[in-house]
């Protein structure tokens, strides 16, 4: 475990000697960086160990630091640049310095020396401090006196050193340039002058699957060839200051099952068919001489192909065959009236349609258009055969108008009326969707209607109405209601949302208040003009709700009372604002409930609650008995008194929790998990505080009996 918590791993990696690890970093291409120094009494070296996350060494550099110990701190700035810092120890044990360095593994063996950077000294100082330590005990007969001196100090710049003890001048590949069989294991070695120790690094350039990696190590690559085709490989070493590279790029070929020019063929007359050989052979020749992998034939013949694929000759041979195109037609002139569409059809069986002139055309490469010019138009399409044979037709398209027909805005009416449609003039025969043949129907019902008129020329005109609604007459919807509350007026309601109201009052609203019986009547009118009449009689005068609450009463400082009326009213309104039927309260006072009843007459009562002396303290029952039968089903505590604070729970015999709360009274009803659990004995605890003091706490043990 590193100083700062970061947890450090060692393995001995080839190539190092015995060495101690004091810090390591992961760098930015996920390298591990590790500050490392010889085991020795002469720490006066310090180095870092570039490792892949398998432990295996990368790049190594060591620098001698006079007066050095191990780095303390490691700074991994980039890909090869890191920083460390350390201490500087002298013969004089009340001495000590700092150091800054700075690895570079990609800088050169020219650049090892550089001049001297620009920096800032920061001086310093600290006064002398006299400090004195007095033995006591042991009692000794004299007492030391120390004086601690911080001597002034300067930043010294010593400059950058290449640290590698690398001795790598040379590196090569080696390895067969030409793969022939997808069956071996090819070998590739690195090669290295006497005595040279730097990892290799490998690298591929491949398309996906071309190569399979049979092993990889530091002097051998074993591969597979899975894809013809060239590809490169790479390796690198670091050597000192710089990187050695070499790279082969491998040509590599397959079998001659790859060689096939395709079945033999046909050709229409005019047009081409491309012959391809393949791209993964050595050399090519065609018929006529011609050497690439790729060969056009202009017409009909015998075509073949020699080629060459390490060392061996492989040939292939196609024949086409001259065809005659089908017949091919899309019918005679056809006429088309007004702004009807007319569908043409090309013959079925053939490929790559394409229609023209694209005009007005709803598609120009399908068999089946349809077309709608304004004008006369002609249209021509050309498709192709199976064996790419071109073939093609014409049609001429003429087109006529007729009058247009209209037959109004789509349209709504009430109940009981009807309308009447008319097609107009300029035709000679008319059709209905209902049968009708005259120019006019008369219509009562919702629903579409639509006429086909026809000229002499043959063209046709249509139009569609709809009848969206016979609207139904509106329903008034006035109040029913036969009673008045004493001492209170009445409201008498008609439905909401017409445009008009009349009553018989002279009122113009949807509600008029009434404070006598007798006789109501209203008239309303809705958004679509229809009309409706409702009436109601006001006949009885009913009394107003009173003495429902029932008497005062009491309760502790630290309880709370139930009230409720006697009786079940429409609504509810308390003045604690609540709208419920009963409320619970804890505070002695004056409540006042005013109350609706199902006639709407309106009532309040009051009732006092004062406070009364009651007992207070901490009660717990010893057994309980949750059988379902709403005796002693539920365990808890009784705290009696004014509880600010509470926490209760219960323990199985494994000390698990398995109830829990923090609500006065809220209780254990036996179950744990949704399970009943097994009659024994359970622990409890509770923790509580009564307003003003101080938090108590009770534990104790609890039967459960089934």
């Amino acid at each position: 475990m590193n100083p700062d918590g970061s947890t450090a791993l060692a393995r001995k990696s080839p190539g190092l000697a015995a060495a101690g690890f004091r810090y390591i970093r992961v760098g930015p291409n996920g390298n591990l960086y590790v500050s490392v120094f010889p085991i020795s009494s002469n720490w006066n070296v310090n180095g870092l160990v570039e490792m892949d996350k398998d432990f295996n060494t990368l790049r190594k550099q060591f620098m001698r630091v006079d007066k050095g110990s191990f780095n303390s701190t490691l700074l991994v700035q980039g890909d090869s640049v890191v920083y460390s810092t350390g201490s500087l120890y002298d013969d004089n044990p009340y001495w000590s310095g700092t150091y800054l360095q700075k690895y570079n593994f990609n800088s050169s063996f020219a650049s090892c020396e550089v001049s001297d950077l620009d920096y800032q000294t920061l001086p310093y100082t600290q006064p002398s401090l006299p400090v004195t330590n007095t033995v006591s005990t042991p009692p000794l007969p004299f007492t030391i006196s120390h004086n601690a001196v911080f001597l002034p100090a300067d930043i010294a710049y010593s400059g950058y050193r290449c640290g590698n003890n690398n001795v790598c001048t040379d590196l090569r590949l080696d390895g067969p340039e030409t793969i022939c069989d997808t069956s071996l294991i090819i070998d590739y070695a690195v090669v290295r002058n006497a005595g040279c120790s730097g990892i290799a690094v490998w690298r591929l350039d491949t398309i996906p699957g071309q190569v399979s990696i049979v092993s990889i190590s530091d002097t051998l690559l074993q591969l597979k060839l899975m894809k013809a085709g060239d590809f490169k490989i790479h390796v690198k070493s670091f050597a000192s200051c710089e990187w050695l590279e070499d790279s082969l790029v491998i040509t590599g070929s397959t079998s001659s099952a790859m060689l096939n020019l395709g079945n033999d063929t046909s050709l229409c007359p005019g047009n081409r068919h491309v012959l391809h050989a393949g791209p993964d052979f050595a050399s090519y020749l065609w018929q006529d001489g011609s050497t690439d992998s790729v060969y056009v034939a202009a017409g009909p013949g015998t075509y073949y192909v020699d080629v060459l694929s390490c060392g061996v000759t492989y040939s292939d041979t196609v024949h086409i065959l001259p065809v005659q195109p089908p017949p091919f037609s899309i019918g005679p002139d056809r006429v088309k009236c007004n702004a009807d569409t007319l569908q043409l059809a090309a013959p079925a069986g053939f490929r790559k349609y394409l229609w023209a002139n694209n005009y007005q055309i709803n598609s120009t490469n399908v068999p089946l258009v349809v077309v709608n010019p304004l004008q006369d138009t002609m249209y021509y399409v050309t498709a192709e055969t199976d064996q790419g044979c071109v073939v093609s037709d014409t049609v001429r398209i003429m087109v006529r108008t007729s009058p247009a027909v209209n037959l109004g805005r789509d349209t709504s009416f009430c109940a009981g009326a009807a309308v009447e449609f008319d097609a107009g003039s300029g035709f000679i025969s008319f059709l209905w969707n209902g049968g009708q043949t005259t120019s006019a129907i008369l219509v009562n019902a919702a629903g579409s209607y639509s006429v086909k008129a026809t000229t002499s020329e043959g063209c046709s005109s249509y139009d569609t109405i709809r009848v969206l609604n016979v609207n139904p007459l509106p329903v008034a919807g006035l109040t029913k209601n036969a009673v008045l509350c004493a001492g209170q007026s009445a409201r008498l309601s008609a439905s909401a949302g017409f445009s008009t109201y009349l009553w018989n009052t002279g009122a113009v609203g949807n509600s008029i208040n009434i404070n006598s019986t007798g006789s109501y009547f209203v008239v309303v009118t809705d958004r679509n003009g229809c009309s409706a009449s409702d009436s109601t009689t006001i006949a009885t005068t009913l009394p107003l709700p009173s003495r429902f609450l029932g008497s005062d009463t009491a309760i502790c400082f630290y309880g709370n009372v139930h009230l409720a009326p006697g009786a079940g009213f429409a609504s509810y309104n308390w003045s604690t604002g609540s709208g419920n039927r009963d409320i619970t309260v804890s505070v002695a006072g004056q409540y006042v409930l005013s109350v609706t009843d199902q006639w709407g007459c309106r009532g309040a009562d009051t009732v006092i609650v004062t406070l009364k002396d009651c007992p207070t303290g901490f009660y717990v029952p010893e057994i309980f008995t949750p059988n379902g039968d709403r005796i002693n089903d539920v365990f808890h505590p009784n705290v009696l008194g004014n509880v600010e604070q509470y926490s209760f729970r219960v323990f199985n015999r494994w000390g698990e929790i398995i109830f829990q709360s923090g609500k006065l009274n809220a209780g254990w009803d036996g179950r744990f998990k949704g399970l009943p659990q097994p009659a024994e004995v359970y622990i409890w605890t509770c923790t509580f505080r009564f307003a003003g003091q101080a938090e108590e706490f009770r534990k104790g043990q609890v039967i459960l009996a089934r």
